[in-house]
């Protein structure tokens, strides 16, 4: 008797499903890898960057520096406390003067001298150009008829007291017109003690001379104290407080006066016109 032997379970042929029917593409189920079967993410790839260039530093050449080891052990210094630093950090502070500041009548004197001063180089060179109250540009050509530029002289001398007269009336520009005035007044002084029958010695200065040397005086002084706050350079600091301005304008008025005298007088003061 010959038994036929068979497979429960028939080979499926390619293309269908073991019933025998054929497979359809769109409803096979998503093929899954063993992460998204184990609910995980798959890993992502990373690529390698390519390699930066390489930068080569120069070798350090430096010897090292030696170090010596030495047994030093660090003291703490404290402050020395005397009596002096106690009273000096005690110390109440000083209290503030309440009349620091104020000027008094300072400014107003230093406004009478302005007035009386430069009036005085306004009114008499207004009166020399003009020829007025006897006083005339021929007047003062006879009286540097000695000198050596006459001509230039008896314009120069009035219009830079009628200048300096003016500023400082006004208080304007005042260590420019300080110097005006020493420069007029200065050479005017000289001119005083030249024509002067006693030029070389001052006991017997006439009045003429002394006054030409007080005007000289106020001029220095008004550029050193500075026009004061009744002024039209109130707002300077050379009204209440000149420093270096003053002295330098003092130099400079000082020297234009004797380079002045130098030049177109030519004579000495002390020994006359004549001498």
């Amino acid at each position: 008797m010959v038994v036929a032997m068979t497979d429960p379970k028939p080979t499926p042929k390619p293309g269908r499903f073991s019933s025998g029917e054929p497979i359809n593409q769109g409803e096979l189920p998503p093929v899954s890898n063993g992460y998204s079967a184990a609910g995980r993410v798959e890993p992502q790839r990373i690529d390698p960057i390519a390699d930066a260039p390489t930068t080569v530093f120069a070798a350090n050449t430096t010897p090292p520096v030696a170090t010596v080891a030495t047994d030093h052990t660090p003291t703490t210094t404290m402050p020395v406390v005397t009596d002096a630093t106690v009273e000096s950090e005690t110390a109440l502070p000083t209290a503030v003067d309440p009349a620091a500041g104020k000027r008094g009548t300072m400014d107003f004197g230093l406004l009478l001298l302005r007035l009386f001063f430069g009036g005085y180089l306004l009114l008499t060179a207004t009166l020399v150009l003009f020829g007025q109250g006897g006083r005339s540009l021929a007047g003062l050509r006879d009286s540097f008829s000695g000198y050596a530029q006459p001509e230039i002289l008896v314009l120069l001398m009035p219009i830079l007291a009628l200048a300096a007269g003016l500023f400082l009336l006004l208080g304007l520009l005042t260590p420019f017109a300080a110097a005006l005035g020493v420069i007029t007044t200065g050479f005017f002084a000289m001119h005083a003690i030249a024509i002067s029958d006693h030029s070389g010695n001052l006991l017997y200065w006439e009045d003429t001379v002394w006054l030409q040397l007080a005007l000289f005086a106020m001029a220095v002084a008004l550029q050193f104290t500075g026009p004061g706050r009744v002024s039209a350079d109130f707002s300077r600091g050379w009204a209440k407080r000149p420093l270096a301005s003053s002295w330098l304008f003092f130099v400079i008025g000082v020297a234009a006066a004797v380079a002045l005298w130098w030049f177109t007088a030519g004579v000495n003061p002390l020994q006359g016109i004549a001498g």
